[in-house]
């Protein structure tokens, strides 16, 4: 009989509690997710984005939106771990937003985790026998937070593999080899698949781009570029397997960018210069396209930082779609050949092409800061 009343008690009092809440549940129409955030999708700038529309009125999706003139990069926080280390730190960071580094001092290698409630902790992954020494580690992590470190010791490569806590590891333990010897300089990057294969990145010791994999039965070795090469490469897979590289060669003094996949190939030379430095950086956007940086010194004290971005979503600076000049030839005469660089080292992009009628000749046009003048600055006649 209590137990009866103890339930006639608790169900009177969760309908007394239904009433009272009765305003608060109403049963309001539920948006579909799906389809607002695919209307948000694409946003059209007209003149720039960022710092450079703070102020302006934006409609998307039927409302206006005032755009705040700061932006993430205003907001830093620095904290200081307590952590030595006398090398560069490789660092990743999930898409919960879990942070993993690598890092080395002295002898050690070791792996750090940056957790969501903002604690910070340390686990050992090797320390080197006396005399070895390493210059780099690459982190990346693959799904369900599976862990990856290649570092250098000397001109060897070691891959060190996390395996977390289970019915056969009573604690996290790494499992460390060796996979290839003689062969590394630096510019040590690591990056998954969508496979989770693993892909590695490097200057190699006869100063080439190296790409270095496992597709889960041995190591393959691609030479991507002979170089020689800058010590400084960024390299990045999307999620449709295309592999962006961006590097230095150092001879000609060029920014290059090799972009494949399984089947295609891009190769593009995105700057040259004398004076081109080997520090760089690159992301991809949410395009997949590479938003780089590159530095130039004279050696002097001169030094600066360039930036070639995507124009996506933007107007101003766009190539004008419609031909500014056009060169007509016969219907039955035999096309030129058209070529652009930089012909008198002005660092502006002139353009030449050919006309084979007649004897033949070669126009050029300078480039200026507004751009190749409408008639040619040098004709070339041949001669029979």
């Amino acid at each position: 009989m209590g137990r009866q009343k103890s339930q006639l008690t608790i169900a009177v009092l969760v309908v007394f509690l239904a009433q009272l809440m009765s305003p608060l549940l109403t049963d309001f129409e539920t948006p579909n997710l799906e389809t607002e955030i695919e209307k948000s999708n694409a946003v059209g700038f007209s003149s720039g984005s960022g710092h450079e529309l703070a102020g302006d009125s934006l409609s998307i999706d039927g409302k206006n939106w005032n755009v705040r003139g700061e932006s993430i990069l205003d907001y830093w926080e620095f904290t200081t771990r307590g952590i030595n280390v006398d090398k560069p730190v490789d660092f990743y960071v999930t898409e919960e937003g879990i942070g993993f580094g690598c890092s080395i001092n002295a002898s050690d290698i070791r792996l750090h985790t940056l957790h969501l409630n903002g604690t910070f902790d340390t686990i050992m992954v090797e320390t080197l026998s006396s005399g070895q020494t390493a210059d780099e580690c690459a982190l990346s992590v693959a799904e369900n937070e599976r862990i990856q470190i290649v570092y250098n010791v000397e001109d060897d490569l070691r891959l060190a593999r996390l395996a977390e806590k289970n019915a056969i590891y009573e604690q996290r333990t790494w499992h460390i080899r060796t996979i290839v010897e003689d062969i590394f300089s630096s510019g040590l990057k690591l990056e998954f698949d969508s496979e989770h294969k693993t892909h590695i990145m490097f200057k190699d010791v006869d100063n080439s781009l190296r790409h270095l994999y496992f597709n889960k039965a041995f190591w393959n070795h691609t030479v991507l570029d002979i170089g020689p090469v800058g010590s400084d490469i960024e390299f990045k897979i999307d999620e449709n397997d295309w592999f962006h590289v961006v590097y230095t060669q150092t001879a000609e003094g060029e920014l290059r960018l090799v972009k494949y996949n399984s089947t295609d190939e891009v190769r593009q030379v995105l700057a040259r210069s004398s004076t081109m430095d080997e520090a760089i950086g690159m992301d991809l956007d949410s395009n997949n396209i590479e938003q780089i940086v590159y530095s130039n010194s004279d050696g002097t004290g001169n030094n600066s930082i360039s930036l070639l971005r995507s124009l996506a979503g933007k107007d101003t600076g766009r190539l004008e779609p419609s031909p500014k000049y056009q060169i007509q030839y016969d219907d039955d005469s035999p096309e030129g050949i058209v070529v652009s660089g930089d012909f008198n080292n002005d660092g502006k992009s002139d353009i030449a092409y050919s006309d084979p009628e007649g004897n033949g000749t070669i126009s050029i046009h300078y480039g200026s800061s507004a751009g190749v003048g409408e008639f040619p600055d040098k004709v070339l006649v041949g001669q029979y």
